[in-house]
């Protein structure tokens, strides 16, 4: 209810909205794992073969 008292009446969201929806979360989700990909390659690159990552641990 609004405060005029009204009802608001709902629709779904139509199927091209509902399809371009997901085909962005896709995109996005495939992006994500690309630049993840490509951080740890950066990573292991840098670190020229030292223990990964290249941290003190505790003992």
């Amino acid at each position: 209810m609004t405060i005029d008292g009204k009802t608001l009446e709902g629709r779904a969201p139509s199927k091209l909205f509902l399809r371009m929806f997901m085909t962005a979360y896709f995109c996005a989700g495939v992006g994500y794992v690309a630049s993840t990909i490509f951080s740890d390659i950066v990573s292991l690159m840098l670190t020229k073969g030292q223990r990964y990552p290249p941290v003190a641990w505790p003992r």
